[in-house]
């Protein structure tokens, strides 16, 4: 426990509560030189290590210290112990298993060398993020970190995880995605000359500042990625994120199914299918991310639209008669061409223009439509109002 003493105030916090630590160890001393092993308890976590220590020329504080550390549990355990700590977001829920191997070696004579590398195995997971579910997942990868100083006093580290192997059989964003596959690779170094000293301890926080104060001289993570959605697939064909310069990449939809979309909150009345491919440019920067120039289309030969039916339409055309003729043609619209533009900013705003040509059941004239939607994608996703919203633009787009 930690107190404070705040306007005459004495406060209490608790950091970590430890039902039960247990150590038993064994320790071994062969020509000056350390053999040790330990089973640790904490809690209801528990791991094994193994250690070697051998001093260079009879120097103690010149030395070769290596080891390893085994760790096999359910998450339940870590979950419980790290959220004393509130170093997990509220929002995370996860369940699953994790084995770890880990092996470190350290090295003292006229510098310091660190190298560690650990191979986590993390099977069966499940859980959410914000209230959006995932299951059936896995993690394998391989990582290494190695830290070094030299005798001037300067440090540098690299760490990297090759070949990581993310796979899930769903997750729900608000439109289900399966059978998700991904590969990645992180990379991050630094080196302390390049650190630069915070001359405004005030100023607001920015992803640039960690970069500040530690002397990141690299940081990406390169990720390609597949999942199926809608009939159709998901493609992220590459992409990669760099922390010190504006990162993009583009999302790649492939035979999405219109009718499948809406049939995940139907609406009466309000019918449309179609197959459709789009491409969506992703910017990001500061931590944020904007989509510009995103482009959707159906392909050929189209698809239908069908507006009948549907009670706030219905009132619409009994209210505001001069729509008689534009619900009319919605009423069988067999569309030839489909396509869209999209925009979105950093806050989720969105901006949807869609141009519509086809041939409506007893209008003889060709109808072309156009019309543009906004709506905050963030909210859209949590909602998925989209009959309501359509049957909202059809009366906007008209008094234009």
């Amino acid at each position: 426990k930690r107190s404070s003493e705040q306007q005459q105030r004495h406060v209490e916090e608790r950091l970590l509560h430890l039902d039960q630590v247990n150590l038993n160890q064994s320790l071994q001393l062969k020509s000056a030189e350390l053999y040790t092993q330990e089973d640790w308890w904490i809690n209801d976590i528990v791991l094994a290590s193994q250690h070697h220590y051998s001093p260079l020329n009879n120097q103690l504080n010149r030395f070769n210290l290596n080891g390893d550390w085994q760790f096999n549990s359910e998450f339940e355990p870590i979950i419980e112990f790290l959220s004393q700590t509130e170093s997990l977001p509220e929002s995370i829920v996860i369940h699953g298993n994790t084995d770890l191997n880990l092996r470190y070696q350290l090295q003292r004579a006229n510098g310091t060398l660190f190298t560690l590398t650990f191979e986590p195995n993390v099977t069966d997971i499940e859980g959410s993020i914000a209230n959006l579910p995932f299951e059936g997942g896995y993690i394998n990868t391989q990582c290494n970190y190695q830290w070094q100083q030299q005798q001037d006093k300067n440090s540098s580290s690299h760490f990297n995880c090759d070949n990581i192997e993310l796979a899930l059989q769903a997750f729900n964003p608000g439109v289900l995605i399966t059978d998700i596959a991904a590969e990645a690779a992180l990379s991050f170094s630094t080196d302390s000359s390049l650190s630069t000293a915070i001359n405004d301890i005030n100023e607001p926080n920015n992803l640039a500042l960690p970069a500040e104060i530690f002397g990141v001289r690299h940081a990406s993570v390169n990720l390609t990625a597949k999942g199926d959605l809608l009939d159709g697939q998901l493609l992220i064909p590459q992409f990669q994120m760099n922390l010190k310069k504006p990162s993009s990449a583009y999302f790649v939809l492939q035979h999405i199914n219109l009718e499948k979309l809406l049939d995940i909150q139907p609406q009466v009345g309000i019918y449309a299918d179609g197959i459709f491919d789009g491409v969506l440019p992703i910017t990001i920067e500061n931590g944020k991310a904007e989509i510009k120039g995103g482009q959707l289309a159906a392909r050929a030969p189209g698809g239908l639209i069908a507006v009948a039916g549907n009670p706030a339409v219905d009132q619409m055309r009994l209210s505001q008669p001069y729509l008689e003729f534009a619900f009319s043609a919605l009423e069988h619209l067999q569309y030839s061409q489909l396509s869209s533009s999209f925009d979105m900013n950093s806050l989720g705003d969105a901006i949807l223009k869609v141009n519509v040509k086809g041939k409506s059941r007893g209008i003889e004239r060709p109808i072309h439509l156009n019309y543009s939607q906004e709506e905050n994608m963030l909210q859209l996703l949590k909602s998925l109002q989209i009959g309501n919203n359509l049957q909202n633009q059809i009366e906007n787009s008209i008094q234009q």
